[in-house]
């Protein structure tokens, strides 16, 4: 039979494995997700170059047909909106 002595260095034993194995699970779990997570990392730069890209191109052309129109504006003689 067990004593209360014995128990408790079996519960002590099986804590501390638990607790290793966990720690390690999580360790492993933590870089398979660093592994996954890297090329999604890469793809989003790469995406966010582009949108930034594309936005001051739209930018710019919006700019110029705001020049274009106030030109046309005061050629035809017309008031400007603001």
């Amino acid at each position: 039979m067990l004593t209360k002595n014995d128990l408790s260095q079996i519960r002590d034993v099986v804590s501390s494995t638990v607790h290793s194995e966990g720690a390690q699970i999580r360790s492993e779990t933590r870089n398979v997700i660093r592994q996954e997570l890297n090329p999604l990392k890469k793809q989003l730069r790469k995406m966010q170059k582009k949108i930034d890209l594309f936005i001051d191109f739209l930018d710019k052309q919006d700019m110029e047909l705001l020049k274009k129109v106030k030109k046309i504006e005061e050629h035809l003689g017309f008031s400007t909106l603001q």
